[in-house]
């Protein structure tokens, strides 16, 4: 089962859901990091077009993360590599990497769990200048390379208008020394990690008693890291999947889903490719609630 059920808490239109995060727990390694990791490295060796980019001018602080990176792995999570200066060793599995032969993106995106995006600031504005990103949640790193949060978040309803302004202000505060992070949920018909826009669930017909077998909680542990001298902010995305049937164990979590579900708007049921199951997810959970 998913380390997270976001979904218990009711989520304010008009706020982030930001809380301070220790820089002690920026990064979380677990049960899935084999599979996750292996999957990682592949993606960026077969595809590192689609999960791989970064614009001119964002190197240095490509290095910088990939320092801050190495330094978190060395001194904090001490058991899974032995870092040198020429190599990088899993002492799992015996997998490594020369850091001449790779970028420093690509090798921090072949270290840990998390997807990692760089965002600069341009014209006023922080702009997603690079980024590894090999669990997309249907969306193109390459259509959102170079542009503004705004128009990053521009699919997401009420974004501009409650959230533009606000989270443009956390970028402008956020401090080295003090990170922070948020959850974000969705429900999906695959426990594919891989997700671009092609592979959106069209609209399907799943009845009650197949719903939890067939949907999927998908859970986004995000964190908002500024770096030290490049002033970067590192956006690091660890994605969590678990069957439905397992998120929901009892009547609690039925019941906070179903809350969720009634509070949420028309255009977010859209954004969220819900109104073709929510039928029948409603009728499932009643059947789970009190």
């Amino acid at each position: 089962m998913t380390h997270y059920r976001p979904f218990f808490k009711s989520a304010s239109r008009h706020a982030m859901g930001m809380k301070a995060l220790d820089p002690v727990d920026w990064l979380q390694f677990g049960d899935d990091s084999s599979q996750q990791l292996f999957e990682r490295r592949q993606l960026i060796k077969e595809r590192p077009g689609d999960v791989l980019t970064a614009l001119p001018g964002s190197e240095a602080a490509q290095e910088e993360l990939l320092a801050l990176l190495l330094e978190h792995l060395e001194h904090v999570v001490t058991d899974r590599y032995q870092i040198g200066d020429d190599e990088v060793i899993e002492r799992a599995t015996g997998w490594s990497c020369r850091r001449a032969a790779t970028s420093a993106l690509s090798l921090a995106g072949q270290l840990v769990q998390e997807d990692l995006c760089l965002l600069q600031q341009q014209h006023g504005h922080y702009a997603l200048t690079a980024a590894v990103l090999c669990f997309p949640a249907h969306w193109s790193l390459l259509e959102k390379l170079g542009k503004p949060l705004i128009d990053i978040h521009a699919p997401v309803p009420g974004f501009a208008e409650q959230l533009g302004n606000p989270v443009e202000r956390l970028f402008d505060k956020l401090d080295a020394q003090r990170p922070v992070e948020r959850l974000n949920w969705s429900l999906v018909d695959t426990d594919s990690l891989y997700l671009p826009p092609a592979h959106r669930r069209h609209e399907v017909t799943i009845s009650p008693d197949q719903i939890g077998d067939q949907l999927w909680l998908r859970v986004e542990r995000q964190t908002l890291r500024r770096l030290q001298q490049t002033k970067a902010v590192v956006f690091g995305i660890r994605t969590y999947v678990a069957p439905l049937a397992a998120a929901i164990d009892g009547s609690e979590s039925a019941d906070a889903l179903l809350a969720r579900l009634d509070e949420m708007p028309r255009p977010m049921q859209i954004y969220k490719n819900l109104t073709d199951v929510m039928p029948a997810l409603i009728t499932y959970l009643k059947g789970r609630s009190t």
